[in-house]
């Protein structure tokens, strides 16, 4: 943090000097952004899919946009259907975001696994055996 001296309009109402004011800049905090989705994991359906989604987002931001301006100028008895219409917009928007998001986050499980057609094996073998008998196996190598 950083204190730097400002003006404030409080300084002429109680005879201060100017510039007396000490505010904190606080310095912004950098903000972590997810890896990009390598073309090799994203295919041309994906990449369709990811811009028709962003198309929508983008359509319902801007009808929600458009309602929160008319909303300034509208009669006061069509302003709670106004704010619903506004509401469903950012809602579609929210759910297109959602719907990308899901798509990223199968195609880094799949990434991270080796993708659809690798196979985990996994084998349990269960062995019922006394203490002594596997204290011998161990010792003699066998295990």
């Amino acid at each position: 943090m950083q204190a730097v001296n400002t003006s404030h309009p409080l300084e002429q109402v109680f005879d201060l000097e100017e510039n007396s004011t000490q505010r904190s800049l606080v310095a912004p905090t950098p903000v972590e952004t997810l890896p990009a989705i390598t073309t090799q994991q994203y295919d041309e359906k994906d990449s369709s899919i990811d811009n028709e989604l962003s198309a929508v987002q983008a359509e319902a931001m801007a009808v929600a946009t458009e309602m929160k301006q008319q909303m300034a100028f509208a009669d006061p008895r069509a302003l709670p259907r106004m704010g619903e219409v506004a509401i469903q917009a950012l809602g579609t928007a929210l759910d297109a975001i959602k719907q990308k998001a899901d798509i990223k986050k199968h195609k880094d499980k799949l990434a991270t696994s080796g993708g659809i057609d690798s196979v985990n094996n996994v084998t349990n073998n269960t062995l019922i055996i006394d203490r002594s008998a596997l204290l011998d196996k161990i010792m003699a190598g066998e295990m």
